[in-house]
């Protein structure tokens, strides 16, 4: 299972509409060990990337975002944007 701690996982306001900067970091079930690699991308678009070495990603994506976070030997993971807001 891949671990996305609510505390790392966070969205600020981007410059174009309706699109928002989703930062973060994906790490192990146990939330110790980043994870590089993690492929993050956005349900049912094109829009995507991969964790760097730290296991951290950046990436512009509509508001109303479900992201979905794939690595081999790893559960899939969704996360609708929102969810991880105070």
């Amino acid at each position: 299972m891949l671990y996305v701690p609510g505390g790392d996982a966070f969205a600020l306001p981007a410059r174009s509409q309706n699109k928002i900067t989703v930062t973060g970091t994906v790490a192990d079930s146990a939330g110790l060990s980043p994870l590089p690699g993690v492929v993050v991308r956005v349900q049912n678009g094109s829009i995507g990337t991969q964790t760097d070495a730290l296991g951290r990603f950046n990436l512009s994506v509509p508001s109303d975002a479900v992201l979905v976070f794939s690595i081999i030997g790893y559960q899939q993971q969704q996360l609708a944007l929102g969810e991880n807001e105070p």
